[in-house]
């Protein structure tokens, strides 16, 4: 029996803490994700033949004549996976597999790593692929546990990882100043700034700014980039911590000094970059929205570093109104 438990979510990094039964052969699949409902938006259509059309995508006017009225309607989904991991037994020996579905590097630390008979270290996990993260001895795991072993019961095993993406130990270029993140030739006003008391009051957030934007303003690259996670399939906002957290639609983009620039809150299906592709500061990226952990229409911004498997934000300067400038809150950006 395999339970999965999220002791805490965020969208970019997790705590999780899994537990596995084991005894004979085991060949299981554990995936590391909330259970955090996501919308998307599916189209119905009769065309000038009779056939009737179900599709994710509006029909494309030029090809299909739509006889009987188009239809569109919110369909809930369940949340992507950004890790999931696999563990094999067979007989004296268990492995542990790390697939990362991120375009990024991801760091895996094992925080219960002596009850797996392991050292203590960070796993780094390439792009796009299944790793081996260790190999340990059934009776190694076992001797954790000496009272059950002896009564001959199954022994409930928990592994306990911290995930977080991007270049492990990653040192931010001070020297960049950013593009303000929306079209050239308008502003926004800074509502929430560093070490901001409503919500950037953690490591992953606190030099993080909030920018006050109308529902589906063009939100564009900061700085160049390879894009390495998108979301874009959450419709709802709230205000609950736990629950709303991890909903927020976003862009995260790796740039070429390994740090993470993230773009939340983003509209329902306004994303216009595809995972693995290299965008040029000033792109447009998305739409702005208000989905996730918000109380109203807004862009979320920070550029954030991998340090020890734990996201720490960075203190970051924009280039607005011809000068290299820190964004205090109170105040607005140009373009």
């Amino acid at each position: 029996m395999i339970r999965v438990n999220s002791v805490s979510s965020h969208p970019l990094s997790k705590k999780l803490r899994l537990s596995a039964a084991l005894s004979g052969l085991l060949l299981v699949w554990l995936v590391l994700c909330c259970n955090s409902a996501l919308a998307k938006q599916m189209y119905s259509w009769t065309d000038a033949n009779g056939v009737k059309h179900f599709s994710d995508s509006p029909p494309d006017a030029s090809r299909n004549r739509v006889v009987n009225g188009l239809k569109a309607r919110i369909v809930e989904m369940e949340k992507k996976s950004e890790v999931s991991f696999r563990i094999a037994q067979q007989q004296e020996q268990v492995q542990v597999f790390g697939f990362n579905h991120l375009y990024c590097e991801v760091s895996v630390k094992i925080d219960n790593y002596a009850e797996l008979g392991q050292t203590d270290r960070i796993y780094v996990l390439p792009g796009n692929r299944e790793s081996l993260l260790f190999n340990s001895s059934y009776q190694a795991i076992h001797s954790a546990d000496t009272q059950s072993t002896a009564r001959g019961e199954t022994k409930n095993i928990k592994f306990n990882f911290r995930v977080a993406p991007g270049k492990l130990n990653a040192v931010h270029d001070d020297t960049v100043s950013y593009l303000p993140p929306f079209a050239p030739g308008s502003r926004h006003s800074i509502a929430q700034a560093f070490g901001g008391k409503q919500t950037h009051n953690d490591l992953e957030n606190f030099h993080a700014i909030d920018l006050a934007m109308p529902l589906g303003t063009p939100v564009h690259a900061a700085r160049e980039g390879r894009v390495v996670q998108t979301e874009q399939d959450f419709h709802r906002s709230g205000q609950n911590l736990q629950r709303d957290g991890n909903r927020a639609n976003i862009v995260m983009i790796e740039h070429d000094d390994g740090s993470l620039g993230v773009y939340a809150h983003l509209d329902l299906e306004s994303v216009m970059v595809g995972i693995g592709q290299r965008v040029r500061a000033g792109q447009l990226l998305a739409k702005s929205g208000n989905t996730g952990f918000s109380t109203g229409p807004h862009l979320h911004f920070v550029v954030q570093v991998n340090k020890n498997a734990v996201l720490n934000s960075v203190p970051i300067t924009f280039w607005s109104e011809q000068k290299s400038s820190v964004p205090q809150a109170g105040t607005s950006l140009a373009h």
